[in-house]
């Protein structure tokens, strides 16, 4: 009886930290894709001045 009542919980909860993991990785990939942009631009910057 009592862990039946758990399961709901259990799995909202492994749903909600699915999610914020998702957004971390998300994010972090995000910066690192804007690092590699910029990064580039100013490579280019320089090279044709």
């Amino acid at each position: 009886m009592g862990f039946s009542q758990w399961i709901p919980v259990l799995v909202a909860l492994q749903f909600f930290i699915g999610i914020i993991i998702f957004y971390l990785i998300k994010n972090i990939l995000n910066d690192n894709i804007n690092k590699e942009k910029e990064g580039e631009g100013k490579e280019r910057k320089g090279k044709g001045r």
